[in-house]
């Protein structure tokens, strides 16, 4: 039988992480497994932050915003009964975090966004996704992004 018992996922606060999440949430629920939820900054270099001192409140609203949307998470994880671990790491690139992240803590799924990317992402641009699968030490799952009815059709509750 296989054993999960950790499960990450990287924070997002894009259209696809409701998706993410719910998938996550069921499959902790399922394996009665930690989930955690991981958000990678970029490293701010000093000399940005003398000359763009006015971004920084920005940046902090923003930061607030993500964290009430993760401890909203955190919150549906509790009500489910599914322990729930915030996670912050600074670093780039940010599959290159996510996947030492996951090895760190000897994750057993990564659930993930599947990127859609277009022909220029496709051709000119690396594909966070496709490092993702290509190196993490672990399965991965990819959710679909686009609204096209349920994003997954396993462990119904």
């Amino acid at each position: 039988m296989v054993s999960v018992d950790r499960i990450m996922i990287p924070w997002g606060s894009g259209p696809s992480f409701p998706n993410v999440l719910q998938f996550a949430l069921s499959l902790a629920r399922h394996f009665d497994a930690a989930l955690f939820v991981l958000r990678v900054s970029p490293p701010f270099p000093s000399f940005a932050r003398v000359a763009m001192g006015a971004f920084e409140g920005v940046q902090q609203r923003l930061r607030a915003q993500e964290r009430k949307r993760v401890q909203d998470a955190i919150s549906e994880g509790a009500r489910l009964g599914i322990p729930v671990e915030e996670l912050t790491r600074i670093g780039a690139p940010t599959e290159r975090v996510i996947v030492e992240t996951a090895r760190e803590l000897e994750v057993d799924v990564l659930v993930i966004p599947s990127g859609r990317p277009g022909w220029i992402e496709r051709h000119l641009l690396a594909d966070p996704a496709q490092f993702v699968v290509r190196y993490a030490p672990c399965c991965v799952f990819l959710v679909r992004t686009e609204d096209k009815g349920t994003p997954f059709r396993i462990l119904n509750p």
